[in-house]
């Protein structure tokens, strides 16, 4: 008899363990669906880069990450050239002519590529 009441118990207590578990769940994917919305809207007001501003962009990014690749070799080599300071400006500097050049570049460089592999 009492095997029979503890059986009951444990079978009472994993269904409500299971309740438990269900609630949490969908209280969960309720979060993530404000979290969701939360996000559309956000992505709906911040403005959209084209993908050849984005291309010119992370050209950018890779000059002057290869500036500072050239400028800390350089350093353990020989001699420090610039300063820490100086040398994030000039990367910037550099930076900025890549994307420059890659964005006034791109469209005549594809053009060009294009017209090779026609002929």
């Amino acid at each position: 008899m009492e095997t029979d009441r503890s059986a009951e118990m444990n079978s009472t207590s994993a269904d409500e363990r299971v309740a438990e578990t269900d609630n949490r769940v969908a209280e969960t994917d309720n979060r993530v669906a404000e979290t969701d919305d939360r996000v559309a809207e956000t992505d709906e007001r911040l403005p959209q880069l084209s993908p050849r501003v984005k291309s010119a962009l992370l050209w950018g990014l890779v000059g002057a990450l290869a500036f500072l690749v050239l400028v800390q070799g350089y350093a353990l080599l020989v001699d420090p050239l610039v300063t820490i300071v100086q040398g994030a400006a000039i990367a910037a500097l550099v930076g900025s002519g890549a994307a420059i050049a890659a964005y006034i570049l791109e469209y005549r460089i594809a053009l060009w590529a294009a017209d090779r592999a026609d002929t």
